[in-house]
Parts: structure tokens; C-alpha cells; sequence
């Protein structure tokens, strides 16, 4: 039995899309958001674990 070969497709190149270009002196968004939230989230975790650790130390003297 004989395999037939697979055909080769050629593609044409396309153009590269540029996109829209920022106004000099202007940054674009990136959409990041304040950090303040994982900062207080984080500290709130701590808190409850030292919480709990001195309740844990209590229950056992």
C-alpha cells in the first residue's frame, strides 16, 4: 500500500497589524489596579493567624 504524499500548501504573507499609535508624551492603560487590596487582604490574614496562634497558646496554659 502506498501513502500518498500531503499536499503543500503555500500561504502568502500577510501584512503585520500595527494597531492604533499612542500620542507622544502618553502612556496607554494596562488596566493594572491599586495593590492596596492584596496589601490589606494580606495584612488581614496575618492578623487573623496571630489571633488564633494567641487564643491556641491560651486554651493550653
Amino acid at each position: 500500500m502506498v501513502t500518498p504524499k500531503p499536499e503543500e500548501l503555500e500561504l502568502g504573507d500577510d501584512p503585520v497589524p500595527q494597531g492604533v499609535p499612542a500620542p507622544v508624551g502618553k502612556l496607554p492603560k494596562t488596566g493594572e489596579e491599586s495593590h492596596m487590596p492584596y496589601y490589606a487582604g494580606g495584612a488581614a490574614i496575618l492578623a487573623i493567624g496571630l489571633l488564633l496562634r494567641l487564643k491556641g497558646r491560651r486554651k493550653f496554659e
